[in-house]
């Protein structure tokens, strides 16, 4: 008799799509924790989240900065769209130009922190 075999992806998946150079990979990898940490603390303050917050500080002072507290998952998921398509980009350019791969993931480090210190302030100053 036979034994069923189930074939369990590699958990490692993921990790294993960065590519490995040094400064490609640590910048993503720094990327992905700032994402996992905007994530938890959304997460852990949005019940402490008043109905409206100060979201678009482009515009003029008042009531259009406002959006309701549902926008504030607006952020987390600009950094995870940020990362998967800075990691693509990455991995396609690390092949061929190695240079252009490194300027891209560590411009995604830089946005992401900005981003994730964006979210920060913005609930540090309603709650």
């Amino acid at each position: 008799m036979e034994s069923f075999k189930i074939k369990i992806p590699n958990s490692n998946f993921l990790i294993n799509q960065i590519p490995k150079e040094k400064t490609i990979f640590w910048p993503i990898i720094f990327s992905l924790f700032l994402f996992a940490g905007s994530l938890i603390f959304t997460i852990l303050k949005y019940a402490n989240i008043p109905p409206k917050i100060p979201l678009f500080y482009s515009k003029p002072w008042g009531q259009d900065r406002l959006a309701n507290r549902e926008f504030i998952w607006l952020l987390p998921v600009i950094l995870l769209l940020l990362i998967l398509i800075n990691t693509v980009l990455a991995k396609i350019f690390a092949g061929k130009i190695l240079f252009l791969a490194q300027i891209v993931s560590i411009t995604l480090s830089i946005l992401t922190f900005l981003i994730f210190v964006t979210l920060l302030k913005i609930i540090f100053q309603i709650s």
